[in-house]
């Protein structure tokens, strides 16, 4: 059984399903860990989070308001995503709203095979619930040298990295943060924070400024 499957069934979805409602408040939808949360950086509200100045790339590319909705959770898994938030945010998202996923660094450790899997299932059931695939971005993972092994989390980080774009569904994008020159370095405090894992407001900015990069050619 797949991933997928047994997610569909865990949650009872295995109809057909019902259209979220349209909700044109709702445009810019984020979910992850503490680095879409905005540790480092105030948090969910301040405007150096990553996800408040790609609100404010979009609204100065599109001339007009977007409301930003972060449902990132510090120390977030993929498969604590899907299991804990994915199935009420499906439903309560509009199928009209950007939608951006950057997780994966938390779930290191496990299977590499099982992680790309918790990221095709999170896609697919977005995908299953109307959300069209062009509207949805995934974010890829960052070196970190805080961790226990840090020669081995990079190991998997890049295997992680190389698979995604084969295992989302068609449509889905890739946003490479990992490539960005500014973030390959954690102990770089001009982007970083000083615990070497969250980044500043300037890092941040990086990260928004290469997902709106993204996002535009679809707007």
């Amino acid at each position: 059984m797949s991933i997928f499957t047994a997610i569909c069934g865990a949650i009872g979805s295995g109809g057909t399903p019902v259209p979220p409602p349209d909700d044109p408040d709702v445009q810019l939808v984020v979910e992850g860990d503490s680095l879409t949360y905005g540790t480092g950086s105030g948090g969910p509200d301040n405007p150096n989070s990553y996800p408040n100045q790609l609100r404010a790339l979009l609204e100065l590319e599109t001339s007009r308001g977007w409301v930003c909705t972060n449902y990132a959770t510090p120390g977030e898994a993929m498969t604590g995503a899907i299991s804990d938030e994915l199935p009420d945010m499906a439903t309560e998202w509009s199928t009209n709203d950007i939608k951006v996923i950057w997780a994966g660094a938390n779930d290191i450790g496990a299977d590499t095979g099982d992680i790309l899997d918790a990221f095709t299932a999170y896609f697919e059931y977005l995908i299953a619930q109307g959300h069209p695939a062009d509207k949805l971005y995934c974010l890829n993972i960052l070196l970190r040298t805080d961790v226990l092994d840090p020669a081995a989390f990079d190991t998997d980080r890049l295997i992680v990295n190389a698979g995604l774009a084969g295992a989302l569904p068609v449509g889905v994008t890739v946003v490479d943060v990992a490539s960005c020159p500014e973030l390959e370095d954690p102990s770089d405090t001009t982007y970083f924070s000083g615990d070497e894992v969250h980044l500043n407001a300037t890092g941040n900015g990086v990260v928004a400024q290469k997902v709106f990069e993204a996002i535009q050619p679809n707007l």
